[in-house]
């Protein structure tokens, strides 16, 4: 079982915030039986860029860091889906769904 490193680009916005945050997740993928589904998991050290502003305040770019583990479930075809736990000043909680792409 291998632990392949991935680099990860997440951005999120509302309620006057924008927040970036670049992970390097050690992602472990375990197989579902003979089916193409593969059960996910893994996690590393994050690094967060948060932008807040009103109408009356701009507090700037604060940069913090932390770390978040991940869990969820990805097809042979690179659709995948996912949770990700954050600890230290990452978010709590994110939710993601998509197709891994693979740049050459």
């Amino acid at each position: 079982m291998a632990a392949p490193s991935k680099l990860g680009r997440h951005l999120g916005f509302g309620q006057n915030i924008r927040l970036g945050t670049i992970n390097i997740d050690f992602v472990y993928l375990l197989p579902l039986g003979p089916g193409p589904w593969k059960f996910l998991t893994g996690g590393g050290p994050t690094i967060v860029l948060l932008h807040s502003a009103d109408d009356t305040h701009d507090t700037g770019t604060e940069l913090t860091a932390g770390g978040s583990w991940l869990l969820g479930f990805a097809h042979d075809d690179r659709f995948f889906a996912e949770f990700r736990i954050g600890g230290g000043n990452v978010p709590s909680l994110k939710m993601g769904v998509g197709w891994a792409l693979k740049l050459h």
